[in-house]
């Protein structure tokens, strides 16, 4: 961010160059949950009743597909990128270990060794912020794609 902000394009492009390995690495391992989850509901979600009754009133299938079949299957979809996002908070340190990243997972291992209780603290209170801010932004999102939810 600070290399868009200070128009540093040589830092921008060593920012994204040292970002490939570790974004296709997590692309990796999330891809197989989300893509086998999308078939599955795609799947259901194409072989119910309004999809075939919209069939015989001779709509495309392209139609049914982004306006009717889509939208109903990645519910779930929006569901599991919510608890998605909380096993990569807690995950986060065996990525910024491995690809050796200053960032605050590394930085609460580095306090559990020091026995800096404080500091711990202060990380696990930061962190179950952020998660549970997620999955209140999830729910709301979810609220608003599927009508039929009320909260």
């Amino acid at each position: 961010m600070d290399s868009i902000l200070s128009n540093n394009i040589i830092a921008l492009k060593d920012s994204l160059y040292h970002l490939a390995l570790p974004s296709i690495t997590l692309g990796f391992l999330l891809s197989g949950i989300f893509s086998r989850s999308l078939r599955v509901n795609l799947d259901k979600t194409l072989k119910s009743d309004y999809v075939n009754a919209a069939i015989c009133r001779g709509i495309s299938r392209k139609k049914i597909f982004l306006n009717h079949a889509l939208p109903n299957a990645l519910l779930p979809i929006v569901t599991i990128s919510g608890l998605t996002m909380a096993s990569l908070a807690g995950g986060a340190l065996l990525f910024e270990v491995t690809f050796s990243w200053p960032g605050i997972a590394l930085r609460l291992h580095e306090a559990i060794s020091q026995r800096d209780y404080t500091l711990v603290q202060g990380i696990v209170i930061f962190t179950s912020m952020l998660i549970v801010s997620l999955n209140l932004f999830v729910d709301i999102l979810i609220a608003y794609l599927d009508p039929r939810i009320e909260y």
